[in-house]
């Protein structure tokens, strides 16, 4: 970090991030928003820009971005690799640095999805925001498999459950003023 051309300026705070604070009444040293830049030892500086180290994914004449998620997923090795699903419903994986390799497709194009690491898994859930859009499967850095044979569905529902909501239909049908 070249120091040409600036000046010192005295500062009796030097802080962070304050979140709990309007930003008007901030004193000097602190900041309500931290987001471009990083913290070195005895100085603050505006961090790099973003620089895409992969090609555009292409499928026959029509770019492919991977919009809907990217995710580090850990194998059981502690190989790390970057799963990035694409918008056309295609899974991508880094298995050597810098290139983007098919794992699966057919997955439901233009959707939103979740994932989460667990007993050495990636589980990916592919949704429209709020309900299931395809069925979940799992990623285990050689196979990618579905969770269950069946679909998204309904909730769980307990026999209680049912057995309440029938007593209240009775007790409402026999009821009369």
């Amino acid at each position: 970090m070249s120091i040409s051309g600036t000046i010192d300026a005295p500062l009796d705070l030097f802080g962070g991030l304050v979140t709990d604070m309007a930003a008007a009444d901030l004193p000097q040293g602190v900041s309500p928003d931290c987001q471009d830049v990083a913290f070195i030892l005895g100085g603050v500086k505006t961090r790099p820009g973003l620089v895409s180290i992969f090609s555009p994914i292409v499928s026959g004449a029509e770019e492919i971005r991977p919009s809907i998620i990217l995710k580090t997923y850990a194998q059981p090795n502690l190989a790390q690799t970057l799963l990035a699903l694409d918008s056309s419903g295609s899974l991508w994986g880094e298995n050597s640095p810098g290139v983007l390799t098919q794992i699966a497709t057919g997955m439901v194009a233009n959707s939103a999805a979740s994932s989460a690491s667990l007993f050495g898994r990636e589980y990916l859930t592919v949704h429209d925001g709020n309900f299931g859009v395809d069925v979940p499967r799992q990623y285990d850095g050689t196979n990618f498999d579905r969770v269950s044979q069946c679909g998204p569905g309904a909730g769980v529902t307990s026999v209680a459950d049912i057995i309440a909501e029938s007593r209240q239909f009775r007790g409402a049908s026999t009821w009369s003023r």
